[in-house]
């Protein structure tokens, strides 16, 4: 760039001043100092992913001793430990991902919820409020907070309870058990060539030849309307999604060679992991 500008060809520069701005971009987020504790997250769910099956302990079980370790640890960078939000993320992921196979029992549970106890007490003041912790830090505010927490966890694990299709958010591979989200599931079996039953959606029907279809399709083996029928799918997600969905739809109907459907995402808004993290704990229940 400054040889077009040296060479009197300024020009020349200013058509390509998106290039370099994204480029000064793509420099300044891998120089950025949060890409190492962010690899540290990554390696550490794929540890605890991977944990399931076999002899291993439980994911919550894991996680509870890899908190003690770092508490105990004075050689590693403080910068690279693991805050309560980054635990509060992870214990979400596992319980979402695993329901009641996240622990083995009660007892787990309690000693997960001591080490919660344990961190909150040591981390700033100001964290804590965006948690949801009311009042000062004692003891007894903490142990409160971590009481709401579990509960809010365990509402996790039943929340696909009554699910047929979409039940599980993991399946075995060659290394244990893989993440296989709900977004790609669903996009999956909507475009599926074996055009499988969609037994947890719900068809609504519109208009009086709508309606008698899906009425008489309770009597006989006429199927329903399916999303992937129509020209236009809508896929809107209440209480927001993240980047990581948006690119796990695109990826999916690219796969199933789906381009000539015409597909919107919509939400309520664009999640960040903090920003997850910080709806779950402060929701009312």
């Amino acid at each position: 760039m400054h040889l077009l500008c040296d060479r009197g060809h300024p020009e020349a520069m200013c058509s390509q001043l998106g290039v370099l701005q994204l480029a000064c971009a793509a420099l300044e987020a891998l120089d950025h100092n949060g890409n190492h504790h962010r690899d540290k997250m990554f390696a550490t769910e794929k540890v605890l992913v991977n944990s399931v099956g076999g002899n291993s302990p439980s994911p919550i079980k894991l996680l509870t001793e890899m908190i003690s370790r770092e508490q105990t640890d004075s050689d590693e960078n403080l910068d690279m430990k693991m805050n309560i939000a980054d635990v509060i993320c992870l214990a979400i992921h596992l319980y979402c991902l695993f329901g009641k196979g996240c622990s083995s029992g009660i007892s787990e549970d309690m000693r997960f919820q001591g080490a919660l106890e344990d961190l909150a007490l040591r981390e700033h003041v100001q964290l804590m409020r965006q948690l949801g912790l009311e009042g000062s830090v004692t003891f007894d505010t903490v142990r409160k907070w971590a009481v709401e927490i579990m509960t809010r966890l365990r509402s996790l694990a039943m929340m696909r309870h009554e699910m047929k299709q979409f039940k599980s958010l993991h399946k075995t591979g060659a290394t244990g058990a893989v993440y296989h989200p709900i977004m790609i599931q669903l996009l999956e079996a909507m475009f599926s060539p074996h055009r499988p039953d969609l037994t947890d959606l719900q068809y609504h029907a519109e208009g009086l030849t709508s309606r008698l279809k899906a009425t008489f399709s309770l009597f006989m083996s006429s199927a329903l309307p399916r999303p992937a029928s129509n020209d236009c799918i809508i896929i809107f997600v209440v209480g927001g999604i993240t980047s990581a969905e948006v690119r796990q739809i695109r990826e999916t109907v690219a796969k199933h060679n789906a381009n000539d459907k015409q597909v919107l995402i919509g939400s309520t808004s664009l999640l960040t992991p903090l920003d997850s993290v910080l709806n779950f704990c402060n929701r009312h229940l």
